[in-house]
Formats: structure tokens, C-alpha cells, sequence
């Protein structure tokens, strides 16, 4: 059995087809940046599919002994995460400031710390830097971050948004997401709220407060 079909069996994301259900697009697993470019560091190693366990005896021949207790406190996730790509950075410095990185090598390479709250414009993930769909769905969950679904929410194509991150979303890529730097950085809270007070229309601002 392949190594992504058991992982969505425990997971549950496999539909009567046995194909991955598009809830599956929302999962992310959280790694801290040290963790991830270790994992990026053996990747270069690896030539075949292979396990966590494969994985944990791998990182201790290359010395990674903070990545192989990672792998081996997290088995399930680690696995999820080699066969969808899905990490996402698991740092916060301060309340809700949204951190971006781009790592070079192996695996994927933007990385956010932001969950995916719904998928729209973009399976792959979130981009920043440009007009496209990799920025479009990156500013529609930021916006979700604040302005989480509370009644009527909109459906997506995975996941749902609230009406105000839905209707704000295009021009708050356009206006932030697409003018951030290739290379990565942070997006401060107090940056993402003040545009929000400033294109929120008062009558929706009162449901957020």
C-alpha cells in the first residue's frame, strides 16, 4: 500500500472513490524554521518513498538529532507532510503577526505560518510577491485570521471564508501581499488592522469588534 494512502486512511480524507477528499488541502503541519531546514537538509539524501521510521534512522546518520525526535514524536505528520508538501512555519512573534519565508532546496519553499482557513485560488499554497493565485488565497486566510467566519460564511473550494475577508481579499493582495518581498520577512498585526479599519465598511467593522 502506498505511503499516501495510509496516511489519509488515519486521517480520514479519503472519499468512496479513495481519491483525497479537497478537505485534506487544509491541513498543514506545523514545523519551527530550525526543524524545517533540517528536514530540507536530508531531503537531499533521501532517493525513494520511505517512512518515519526510515526517516528517524536517516536524521541520526546525519547527525540531525533535534529533526529525528521530531520525526519520532510526530510520525503521522511527518508523513502527511513529505507526501502533500503542506508545512506551514510554527512561530509567532507577537499577537498575529504573520511570518513568511522562503526556503531554498529541497521541499517546498515558501513557507507562512499562517493556517489555511479555506482554499480558493491556490492548492498548492501560499505565495506572496506578485498578482496570482498563490497571493490571492495567502491574503484571503490572513484576512480570515482576523476576521473569522461568524454567520453566513462563504463556501470555498475547501474550507469557507467570512463575507468581509471574501470581499476584501483581492484588493488586499493587491495592495500588501503582492509588494512583499520575494525573500520572506513579516507582516506586523498592527500593519494588517490598520488597512482593515481603513477598508472594512463600519456596518461590517461592528460584527468584529
Amino acid at each position: 500500500m502506498q505511503l499516501a494512502t495510509i496516511v489519509n486512511q488515519e486521517k480520514g480524507l479519503l472519499g468512496e472513490d479513495k481519491t483525497p477528499t479537497r478537505d485534506r488541502y487544509l491541513i498543514t503541519i506545523p514545523v519551527k524554521e530550525e526543524i524545517y531546514i533540517d528536514l530540507q537538509e536530508m531531503w537531499e539524501h533521501l532517493i525513494s518513498d520511505h517512512n518515519a521510521e526510515e526517516a528517524t534512522s536517516l536524521a541520526m546518520r546525519l547527525k540531525l538529532f533535534n529533526l529525528a525526535h521530531w520525526i519520532r514524536s510526530h510520525p503521522e505528520d511527518y508523513e502527511f507532510g513529505i507526501w502533500t508538501g503542506q508545512f506551514r512555519l510554527d512561530e509567532w512573534y507577537g499577537n498575529k503577526n504573520v511570518i513568511y519565508r522562503r526556503f531554498r532546496g529541497a521541499g517546498p519553499g515558501p513557507l507562512t505560518n499562517i493556517p489555511r482557513v479555506c482554499v480558493q485560488h491556490s492548492p498548492g499554497g501560499h505565495e506572496w510577491g506578485y498578482n496570482g493565485s498563490g497571493p490571492s488565497d495567502f491574503a484571503l486566510d490572513i484576512l480570515n485570521h482576523f476576521l473569522p467566519p461568524r454567520k453566513n460564511p462563504i463556501k470555498c473550494w475547501a474550507g469557507q471564508s467570512s463575507l468581509e475577508a471574501w470581499e476584501l481579499h483581492q484588493k488586499f493582495k493587491q495592495e500588501i501581499i503582492a509588494k512583499l518581498d520575494n525573500d520572506g520577512g513579516m507582516l506586523p498585526a498592527l500593519t494588517i488592522s490598520a488597512w482593515i479599519k481603513r477598508n472594512l465598511p463600519p456596518a461590517q467593522a461592528k460584527t468584529h469588534n
